[in-house]
């Protein structure tokens, strides 16, 4: 917690803003193209690890606190695969179970052809729930100001070039004009012009 205060105090956000922080966390499947596998089912088989990443510690760490048994073959970060490695790999996992990151796993698996090629998929997590929630009520905020932003400027528009309000919208709002119309977020006034909850022309 006082790293994060830190950090946060370091990078001195104007009253309006906030640092949020979050970790990675493991999923306990792992996955390939045709099946998944609970990680709890192969804690007494012996794995080989491939990694081709700036840092794997994390993801030892959490193999070795599951009690997981692996061989580490550690390539340098952006490795670009070769026959070389495969052989390599191939020897070293003698057909057993060959577990990667969900990175390294798209450049693994057109060369090891093997349905025992798995990744670990990762996910961030917030420090807390309450961070979460906060986090995505931010942004869903900034989210609903452009839009009505976007629609106030069009309803404008409209009025003064008599032009449809649907042609004017930046596409990246399609969706949500659309949806809002459909709830009646948007709608015509008896003059005929549009409006929005809160913005009127």
């Amino acid at each position: 917690i006082e790293d994060r205060v830190r950090f946060s105090n370091n990078l001195r956000l104007f009253s309006n803003q906030k640092a949020y922080f979050t970790t990675i966390s493991y999923s306990e499947t792992i996955i390939n193209s045709i099946k998944k596998i609970n990680l709890q089912k192969i804690k007494n088989k012996k794995i080989t690890l491939v990694t081709g990443i700036a840092d794997s510690s994390d993801l030892l760490i959490h193999l070795n606190s599951i009690k997981i048994t692996f061989n580490h073959l550690k390539f340098r970060d952006h490795f670009n695969f070769d026959q070389k490695a495969i052989l390599k790999i191939n020897k070293t996992a003698q057909n057993t179970i060959v577990l990667t990151t969900e990175k390294d796993y798209g450049r693994l698996s057109p060369l090891l052809k093997s349905d025992n090629l798995f990744y670990i998929p990762v996910k961030l997590s917030f420090f807390s729930k309450k961070e979460e929630t906060e986090f995505n009520k931010r942004v869903k905020s900034f989210v609903w100001t452009l839009l009505v932003q976007e629609i106030c400027l069009c309803a404008l528009y409209e009025d003064r070039t008599k032009g449809p309000l649907s042609t004017c919208l930046n596409p990246r709002f399609n969706a949500y004009f659309s949806y809002f119309s459909k709830s009646s977020g948007v709608i015509k006034d008896e003059t005929g012009k549009w409006f929005f909850v809160g913005c009127r022309y």
